[in-house]
């Protein structure tokens, strides 16, 4: 088993990388265990089977090779890893091969991701918390960043939209939040 906190220093990604992986299904979610000893941080941590690393490395390399987010996600098949079972974390299914889609004589196969939306779109946690966002929402709505902020506190939803509104009117600004509340 290998710790989230290991996990994020060994391959680079981010915290909120790491959530997408998991929401999306290319990573089963971890095992919370509650840390042992005297430490000042956190008291909770995660832990994933050690065949994490690898499926990360892949995903990593197939987005060096160009392909999107959708297509990856579609590659791996989309499927939400097996369900833990008691005592044990789940393996991480291997990469399928391309399995072509079926499609009707001309007919283009349906191609969906969430990367390329052209309108707003982004994803918040049970915390308000944003953690994955297209162009078009952030320049749209949640301000001029090229990153997610470093902490979480800084990531909340609600902060973000009153910081991006800032000197627009109270109509506009209630306009915004009030599909959030």
């Amino acid at each position: 088993m290998i710790s989230s906190k290991e996990l994020l220093e060994k391959t680079g990604i981010s915290r909120a990388t790491l959530n997408n992986y998991i929401s999306s299904g290319l990573l089963s979610k971890p095992l919370v265990q509650q840390v042992s000893g005297e430490s000042s941080g956190p008291k909770l941590l995660g832990y994933f089977p050690d065949s994490t690393l690898e499926r990360i490395e892949l995903i990593q390399q197939l987005k060096k090779e160009g392909l999107s987010m959708g297509e990856i996600i579609a590659r791996f098949g989309a499927e939400k890893p097996a369900a833990e079972s008691a005592g044990s974390a789940p393996e991480q299914p291997a990469l399928p091969a391309e399995r072509p889609a079926p499609a009707a004589a001309g007919a283009r196969p349906l191609h969906l991701t969430i990367d390329e939306l052209s309108y707003p779109a982004y994803m918040v946690n049970h915390s308000f918390e944003l953690t994955w966002y297209n162009d078009a929402a952030r320049e749209k709505f949640l301000g001029r960043f090229d990153t997610l902020p470093p902490n979480s506190e800084a990531r909340n939803l609600f902060l973000l939209l009153l910081q991006a509104s800032h000197g627009k009117s109270a109509a506009y600004q209630s306009e915004l939040l009030r599909p959030h509340l």
